[in-house]
């Protein structure tokens, strides 16, 4: 999720029993908005969120992730405890956004529909997502050795030989 979309989430927009967020607003200049795509999508919930979501469930703002009055928080106030994480893993900098860049290109690596990619991140178009979508040498690697193995017979049986090799 985006930075804007991640303060805007209210506990109403969280489906406890499909276990899915609803993004459909960002925050921008202290007001909600809609998102950047203008459009809504509903994010599935991995476990371990599931259960960190559930531990904080009974703060009294309408905001999951408030700030100390209880109004939405900043969007910047994540950028505080990325970058002290950053500090104290010796990894490079990055941005808030290029965690959206991790995100697509690992699901993209473990095989997930390039589509599903664009929903979940809610783009528009799927040639954006497609800049999101970076693999690592080891995948790529992984891939053409997956080629290999097929035009062996090893994955495809024997009729991998009537193909056309290049």
């Amino acid at each position: 999720m985006r930075q804007g979309e991640i303060v805007a989430i209210r506990w109403r927009d969280i489906d406890w029993s499909r276990k899915t967020i609803r993004v459909s607003n960002s925050a921008s200049d202290g007001k909600l908005c809609p998102t950047k795509s203008y459009r809504a999508r509903d994010i599935p919930i991995p476990t371990d969120l599931l259960k960190a979501l559930v531990s904080i469930r009974n703060n009294s703002s309408e905001f999951v992730f408030p700030a100390q009055d209880g109004s939405m928080l900043h969007p910047k106030t994540l950028l505080r405890p990325l970058r002290t994480a950053n500090k104290n893993s010796g990894v490079k900098r990055i941005r808030f956004h290029d965690l959206r860049h991790s995100y697509a290109s690992h699901l993209v690596m473990s095989g997930a529909p390039i589509k599903a990619v664009q929903e979940l991140l809610g783009h528009r178009d799927l040639t954006t997502t497609q800049k999101y979508a970076h693999l690592t040498p080891d995948c790529k690697k992984a891939v053409v050795e997956q080629l290999e193995q097929a035009i062996a017979g090893k994955k495809c049986g024997t009729n991998v030989a009537h193909g056309v090799h290049g």
